[in-house]
């Protein structure tokens, strides 16, 4: 059965192999060839293995290297840490031993002896107190401002009086809040010039900007058509129309036409105004010159 399945090329294999082995017999060498045939089977058997298990070893032994690679690594970067606080810990010590020290050899040297940069120091620190001192006397010349012309609308709340300013406060507060409510910027509500405007407008006539008509408004500068149909214009006036407002514009008026008696004239009024956020005192003094006459304002609470 076995030769059925043997091809021709296998049957003459196994013929020249029966033909040697009869004559390796004849030579006496018929012990060598199992010996052989077992060494070679077995070095076989050991390049199979190796073959199969080579990359597995490769790769368990690269695995090794680089996790005893990086073990390493981080044993001497704790080891750095480590010798790093120490020597934080040991400057730290030292400093504190130098600032204990210091002192006492100032003491015992006494006074310092001015160096360069100590006087350089000094002389920077002199000429801004100089400054600063310089500062001081420019704001209180401007809080002494220049007389406040009535009939000229002013541009700012640096043209107001002491009772139209704090109006322009509260009004400025309105503002703001009025901005918030509708998430803009205070200017995009009104300017500064134009509720300084409207203050000294009210001031000078008393219905300037009343029902039943508001059209007067649109005669202040920064009032437009626009501004009335979107109604500040209308709430800014009613917080003008309060009563704490009506009663500041009262007393405004009456220092007008205190100030007009005193001079003589119903037009072309000035009076000085102090410091716009200190409250309005009941003498006030007019003009720049040598003699300022005082004129004293009784205002009805």
């Amino acid at each position: 059965m076995e030769g059925d399945k043997l091809s021709d090329y296998e049957r003459i294999r196994l013929d020249n192999i029966n033909r040697n082995n009869a004559f390796l017999a004849s030579l006496g060498l018929e012990a060598v060839k199992p010996k052989m045939q077992q060494g070679s089977n077995d070095l076989g058997k050991c390049s199979v293995w190796l073959r199969k298990c080579l990359p597995l070893l490769t790769t368990h032994l690269v695995l090794w290297h680089s996790l005893l690679h990086s073990r390493l690594l981080s044993f001497e970067d704790s080891a750095q840490i480590k010798r790093k606080k120490a020597d934080d810990k040991l400057a730290r010590a030292q400093k504190r031993a130098r600032d204990l020290e210091q002192p006492q050899k100032q003491q015992e040297n006494g006074p310092s002896r001015r160096t360069r940069s100590s006087a350089r120091l000094s002389g920077i620190a002199a000429a801004q107190e100089e400054e600063e001192e310089e500062k001081k006397k420019e704001e209180e010349e401007e809080e002494e401002d220049g007389p406040i012309d009535y009939e000229r609308l002013p541009m700012g709340p640096e043209d107001l009086d002491d009772q139209e300013f704090l109006l322009w406060i509260e009004l400025r507060k309105w503002r703001l809040t009025k901005a918030r409510g509708l998430d803009l910027e205070p200017y995009k509500i009104f300017q500064n010039r134009v509720i300084c405007e409207a203050i000294r407008r009210r001031q000078l006539d008393a219905q300037w900007g009343r029902e039943p008509t508001r059209d007067s408004l649109m005669e202040c500068w920064g009032i437009a058509r626009g501004k009335m149909l979107q109604g500040t214009a209308v709430e800014m006036m009613a917080e003008m129309e309060t009563p704490e407002a009506e009663e500041r514009l009262a007393r405004s008026r009456m220092l007008r036409a205190a100030v007009e008696g005193a001079s003589g004239t119903s037009t072309g009024t000035k009076t000085t105004r102090p410091a716009a956020a200190r409250p309005m005192s009941e003498s006030r003094s007019v003009g720049r010159g040598e003699e300022k006459h005082v004129i004293d304002v009784r205002l009805k609470s």
